[in-house]
Order: C-alpha cells, then sequence, then structure tokens
C-alpha cells in the first residue's frame, strides 16, 4: 500500500507539473493572429488557477501526513490522508476538464473541444440557429438536431458572438 501511495503522488505530481508548464506555454498561444473571424473560447483562467492550487494543496497535505505519519505521530489517521488524496483528486479532474475543453473558431470552421469525446468540426453553415438566454448563456442549434451551451463567462465569449453575427448565423431573439 506504501508503494502505491508514493506511486500515486509520483504521478500526480508530474501530471501537475506538466499542466503547469503547459498553462504557462498556453497563455502564449491563446490568441490566434491574424483575421476578424478568428478567436478560442476557453474556461476562464481563474477557474483553472483554482483547480491547480486546489491540486498542488492536496498533494503539500498528503505529503505532510504522510511524513508526519512516518514519524510515529498518532494524531494522522488513514482518514486524513484519504481526505487529502480525495480533495487532490476533485482538483485535478476539475484542472484536466479545464485544460482541454475549448472552441477554436478559425474563419467558417468551429472546432469544439470536449473534455470526454474527439473534437468536433462544423462549418458555420451548419448552425441552424444561435438563441441568447435569460442569463447569458448562448445555444447553439446545429443541424443534426445536437446542442452546444456556452456560458457567457469563458473567455472570449462576446468576441465569438461577434463573429457568428459577422458570418450571417441565425440569431432567436
Amino acid at each position: 500500500m506504501n508503494k502505491l501511495v508514493k506511486l500515486l503522488l509520483l504521478v500526480v505530481s508530474m501530471f501537475l507539473i506538466a499542466n503547469l508548464l503547459r498553462s504557462m506555454y498556453s497563455r502564449k498561444q491563446n490568441t490566434i493572429v491574424g483575421n476578424i473571424d478568428n478567436c478560442i473560447v476557453t474556461v476562464p483562467k481563474v477557474l483553472k488557477g483554482i483547480c491547480l492550487v486546489m491540486s498542488v494543496i492536496g498533494l503539500m497535505i498528503v505529503l505532510i501526513c504522510l511524513i508526519l505519519k512516518k514519524k510515529g505521530i498518532n494524531n494522522i489517521s488513514i482518514g486524513h490522508i484519504n481526505f487529502a488524496i480525495i480533495f487532490m483528486l476533485i482538483g485535478l479532474i476539475g484542472s484536466i476538464c479545464a485544460f482541454n475543453w475549448k472552441i477554436v473558431v478559425h474563419d467558417e470552421v468551429i472546432t469544439f473541444y470536449n473534455v470526454f469525446s474527439i473534437k468536433k468540426e462544423i462549418s458555420v453553415k451548419d448552425i441552424e440557429s444561435v438563441s441568447i438566454q435569460d442569463k447569458g448563456e448562448m445555444l447553439i442549434k446545429i443541424k443534426n438536431n445536437e446542442v452546444k451551451k456556452i456560458d457567457p463567462l469563458m473567455e472570449h465569449y462576446w468576441e465569438f458572438y461577434h463573429i457568428l453575427k459577422n458570418q450571417e448565423v441565425y440569431f432567436d431573439e
């Protein structure tokens, strides 16, 4: 069990370091330079940061608990370690979801990168209609009866909105 926990901590810490490096690199690559009809809609950076911090804090708590347990302090139980691992895993899952979800618009092609499925490319002409809900959510109805919902708190939401308006997509208003 002890070797399994060490291996899990090693894998998680390597993943966190890779995500931190990837997020630092993606800050430079987050916008497509050039045409007005290009943008990348992403999850807010605050959410990504909170999830990464949560993962790092959970990892630190696990390490501290394991060190104190190894030194023989009896106040640390397996429940403390389990709580810290669950806390770390929640942040890890949140950061995986936040880093994988995005919408890339390049001229007339819109690419949806979802968390658990492969990317899906559609043309702007495949969009039947777009409607803005009461709280600002954008509902995009695609020809194959699929609906994509985009929250107004996403980064570059309004640029995406104006691109769709410029492409003369039908808006239900």
